[in-house]
């Protein structure tokens, strides 16, 4: 039923549509930020729409029994903003595009929402 419910919401439907100049699913990455330093990782879902990358992670987490959503989304972004943040800087890197064009976002299957992370 989630799935099903993330298909009628706007933004994962489109996510998953044809047509995007270029898309990526489970993306793997790999660059050195520091000179001893191998950073890895593997994007669930990589957009470009002409103008944006996104860079999308799905999470299947959902709120603890009456947590508020929005107390909910704070704390995952918190948690996986190390992790969206590096992702970021590895698209732009490796595409060799300016970073401010690449828009990491976390999507909540269980709240069919999305939440764009921010430095």
């Amino acid at each position: 039923q989630e799935i099903q419910d993330c298909l009628q919401e706007e933004f994962f439907n489109w996510l998953l549509s044809k047509g995007h100049p270029q898309a990526y699913c489970e993306w793997s990455l790999e660059d050195r930020p520091a000179e001893n330093q191998i950073r890895t990782g593997i994007v669930d879902r990589v957009v470009f729409d002409g103008d944006t990358w996104w860079v999308v992670d799905y999470k299947t987490s959902r709120p603890a029994a009456g947590e508020k959503d929005e107390d909910f989304l704070e704390r995952e972004v918190d948690i996986y903003r190390p992790q969206l943040l590096a992702y970021k800087e590895m698209v732009a890197n490796y595409l060799n595009v300016d970073i401010n064009s690449v828009r990491p976002v976390l999507y909540f299957t269980a709240l069919q929402r999305k939440v764009e992370v921010t430095s």
